[in-house]
């Protein structure tokens, strides 16, 4: 019983979060809605809100098992609609903090390989020692492990976009 309360309480803070960010429902049957999930959280987190999921590398970047399952879990038992009127001890913070995302964001908010390059790019970021961790390097590795990008339109200034847009995570 333990269990289900956590997961009722990531379901109910995540709705939240997502509503926050102007989300209007959980739509987990198209592919690239998993994929802006997935990266919007991993950003949301890396800008503070920490949320308490973990990410490991994966075919499209950092990804989240135990993410994808309460997104699931939302979708299934209509958690977004029951919760979207909850509010945060610190609001106020919260509210600032995904707003300082969709300024990042900008345009790109809805574009699943934008998100996927900068949260691809951050991940990288963190976890490469210092030495590899220049904007160059740090694409040219992103394109290695991750071959398939160089198919997408316009990849490299989407590249630089999202190196420039790292700045303001650190």
């Amino acid at each position: 019983m333990e269990n289900n309360n956590i997961e009722d309480q990531n379901e109910v803070i995540l709705s939240r979060i997502l509503k926050l960010l102007g989300v209007d429902g959980v739509n987990m049957k198209d592919f690239d809605n998993r994929l802006k999930y997935q990266k919007l959280i991993y950003l949301t987190q890396n800008l503070g809100i920490g949320l308490g999921y973990g990410y490991s590398w994966y075919v499209r970047g950092p990804y989240s098992p135990a993410l994808t399952r309460t997104l699931f879990n939302i979708r299934d038992n209509e958690s977004f609609r029951k919760w979207n009127s909850i509010k945060f001890n610190q609001e106020d913070e919260v509210v600032k903090r995904l707003n300082h995302l969709k300024t990042i964001l900008g345009s790109n908010f809805e574009n699943p390989y934008y998100l996927e390059v900068l949260a691809s790019l951050h991940y990288l970021h963190k976890t490469l020692p210092p030495s590899e961790n220049s904007c160059t390097q740090l694409k040219e590795r992103l394109l290695c492990v991750k071959p398939d990008l160089k198919n997408v339109t316009n990849i490299h200034a989407m590249m630089d976009l999202a190196c420039k847009d790292l700045n303001k995570f650190n």
